[in-house]
């Protein structure tokens, strides 16, 4: 159900071969990010390779408001790492969704979000598009190595899962989830938040 903490720390070590400074990994998952980032096998592989695991603190979240945006209005976001940083990797396993079709990249800046972000299940695919307007990231990384074909997002079995073996990195989000979609045996065509940002200009 989540990025492969190897993934995780050879994207870090990359950043350090690239000349980085420093290297921030934050994520704001449902469940207690804690315990997320040391059951997942994320935080100690990402605090391994040199990188600064940041915990979704109340401290690091500041309203935010999208220009002409439906949903996103004064609502909390965990922006405190982004103003750290002047690059922004997004990496999200392929996961099926029960409610919006698919979790790629997209739809992984949810973890952005403070709050009661449940209320916006009901315009899931509104939420994704405008997710896809708030942020501009400089890479995404989609991890199919192993895609959740069924019971996502969070999965229920190791029967779930598919070896796709599939890494898919690029500059265009929504191109990236566009082909990501093909690992589900899906088309950009049967996910309705790819057109909404594809038509906003993402």
């Amino acid at each position: 159900a989540t990025t492969h903490p190897d993934l995780v720390a050879a994207v870090v070590r990359l950043c350090y071969d690239a000349g980085a400074g420093q290297v921030l990994v934050s994520d704001n998952p449902i469940n207690d990010p804690a315990s997320c980032f040391a059951l997942s096998g994320i935080g100690p592989a990402a605090r391994k390779a040199g990188a600064e695991v940041m915990l979704p603190v109340p401290r690091r979240f500041q309203p935010f408001s999208l220009p002409q945006g439906e949903l996103l209005r004064d609502w909390p976001v965990l922006g405190d790492p982004l103003t750290r940083v002047d690059k922004v990797i997004g990496l999200a396993p392929v996961k099926d969704h029960h409610r919006s079709g698919a979790s790629m990249t997209i739809k992984n800046w949810y973890g952005l979000l403070g709050g009661r972000r449940n209320i916006f299940h009901q315009k899931i695919h509104r939420i994704i598009a405008e997710l896809a307007m708030m942020i501009k990231p400089t890479l995404v990384i989609l991890d199919g190595t192993q895609t959740m074909m069924r019971n996502g997002p969070t999965g229920g079995a190791l029967e779930d899962l598919k070896a796709t073996l599939t890494l898919i990195a690029g500059t265009d989000p929504v191109a990236v989830d566009a082909l990501g979609a093909t690992l589900l045996g899906k088309s950009a065509a049967e996910l309705p938040h790819l057109h909404m940002a594809q038509a906003a200009g993402a």
